[in-house]
């Protein structure tokens, strides 16, 4: 039996992702599924943070053509560019599901402002702050918060790790093995910086292996309660 993918599904303890805000309310994003509202950090997040933690885009380089997008040449592709294995115009070796949260979302609102540095300009400039809020740029602020556990699976293409059928280039067995360990290595010490502040998301639990079906093996089977 060919083992062509590695799969794993993770339950970790984890913030969510912001999407777009309202005027200086921002807000976490969500999803409707089961007839609840559930938080999520979207699989385009969880992917960027798990490579750049696994220093897969240590050797990312970007161009600016009508879009700004990974920089790939013959010579710069992805067997030889770690940046490129998460995809470009090709297949990707790395797929996320989203992280989405084992129980329903109840909204936790915390109020901020900037009182501090607005109280710094007002002292410098001769001002009151309390007369001339806007003038020293005093601005309160408020954000949803979301820390609970939240489900998501990562499966590598092994048939995919470091080849690049565009430029007929593949990169050596050590190569990809090393990839494949940074990305498991990333997966189990994962931390987001989120609103300023360090998030530690390792997982609590964690299933998977080697399987012949490139598909997120665990992802149906896989519940928390309570």
């Amino acid at each position: 039996m060919k083992k062509n993918a590695l799969t794993l599904t993770v339950v970790a303890n984890m913030t969510s992702n912001y999407s777009e805000g309202l005027g200086n309310i921002a807000s976490v994003q969500k999803v409707f599924k089961n007839r609840k509202v559930y938080t999520i950090r979207s699989r385009e997040s969880l992917k960027n943070a798990v490579m750049v933690q696994a220093g897969m885009y240590d050797d990312l380089q970007t161009e600016v053509d009508g879009a700004t997008q990974k920089l790939v040449t013959p010579e710069l592709n992805a067997a030889t560019c770690r940046a490129l294995e998460g995809g470009y115009m090709r297949k990707s070796s790395v797929y996320f599901t989203d992280a989405i949260a084992c129980e329903s979302f109840v909204n936790e609102t915390r109020f901020h402002n900037n009182l501090y540095l607005a109280g710094n300009y007002a002292k410098a400039q001769g001002k009151n702050i309390q007369n001339d809020a806007d003038g020293v740029g005093l601005m309160p602020y408020q954000y949803e918060y979301d820390k609970s556990l939240k489900v998501y699976s990562m499966t590598i293409d092994l048939g995919m790790v470091g080849k690049d059928e565009n430029f007929d280039a593949e990169a050596s067995p050590e190569e990809k093995a090393a990839r494949i360990e940074y990305l498991l290595r990333a997966v189990e010490t994962l931390s987001l910086v989120v609103k300023g502040n360090l998030d530690n998301a390792e997982p609590v639990f964690v299933v998977g292996g080697l399987s012949e079906r490139k598909t997120h093996y665990f992802e149906n089977v896989v519940h928390v309660e309570e």
